[in-house]
């Protein structure tokens, strides 16, 4: 008895009967991966990149409604992050890392909007951000949060009572395998020229330096194992209902050296790691 025809489908095979014959089709391998994959290394390799951009989004997600004026209705958040962010994004992550949280510090695109940006100047000599808000009110123990907010106002006409300020700082940390890992921390400096609430007892004044300078400048507290990547301020207003924010991106400490995440060995590492079986990456959890 001869064997009879076969139909389906057995791995990357389809059998299938056509006028009696037994046809036999192999798939086309439209994935990011493998030996047979018809997708181009430069396609392989942005997939790769997607992962450092998520699990920075990932440290960023609880204050992303706060970033995008611009975001449709139909975008979420993170639609609009990665759109922004992940053309630009140098760094290529193996399976492993990626799915183990590794995050290299990049000056990721963090908000965008109408109001006009907030300028940041790094100083090596002094291991501050000096900002472009000028400010001539001197520190004092009992600085009330309303008599900053006035000085602020009155000496930076992009400014009005009831606008945010929002300090963002990027930390880093290696592991002993030297894997890198990100956090973020997010502060926020409401305007209100009638509040009383004592400057030195907000969370925000151990970054913020005020005192005989002209401008605001932004310190790094020191402690913990957590190493200083970058900040951003973001300058945020709620008009007629609606959000504008200001463009920002994080400004990194210039001194640190990320090139060995973009180097073509990690790229082909990251590349391989996945395997003909690549998984592809989703919107994280919320």
């Amino acid at each position: 008895m001869s064997n009879p025809m076969r139909t389906g489908g057995q791995g990357d095979t389809t059998y299938y009967v056509r006028n009696g014959e037994q046809i036999a089709r192999q798939r086309r391998n439209n994935s990011n991966y493998g030996s047979t994959a018809r997708r181009s290394e430069a396609q392989q390799s942005n997939r790769t990149r997607w992962s450092n951009v998520i699990n920075f989004y990932k440290e960023c997600r609880a204050w992303m409604p706060k970033a995008f004026e611009f975001r449709k209705r139909s975008q979420s958040d993170y639609n609009v992050f990665m759109n922004l962010n992940v053309a630009d994004s140098p760094y290529y992550l193996t399976k492993s890392q990626a799915q183990a949280g590794v995050c290299i510090p990049y000056g990721y695109l963090i908000s965008q909007g109408s109001l006009a940006p907030i300028v940041l100047d790094y100083t090596y000599s002094t291991d501050v951000w000096v900002s472009d808000i000028k400010c001539t009110v001197a520190f004092e123990a009992n600085l009330k949060v309303g008599v900053l907010s006035q000085n602020i106002i009155d000496n930076n006409p992009a400014f009005r009572d009831g606008d945010n300020i929002a300090l963002v700082s990027l930390r880093y940390q290696r592991d002993a395998a030297q894997m890198v890992y990100c956090i973020t921390s997010y502060y926020e400096l409401t305007l209100d020229v009638s509040s009383q609430a004592i400057w030195g007892q907000q969370e925000l004044s151990r970054y913020f330096i005020i005192n005989s300078e002209t401008w605001i400048a932004i310190g790094a507290p020191g402690g913990g194992a957590w190493s200083i990547a970058g900040v951003a301020l973001i300058h945020t207003r709620k008009s007629g209902g609606k959000l504008q924010v200001s463009t920002q991106r994080i400004d990194l400490v210039p001194a640190l050296n990320w090139d060995t995440w973009a180097s073509d060995s990690q790229k082909a590492a990251a590349i391989a790691s996945y395997g003909v079986d690549g998984v592809v990456l989703l919107e994280p959890g919320r």
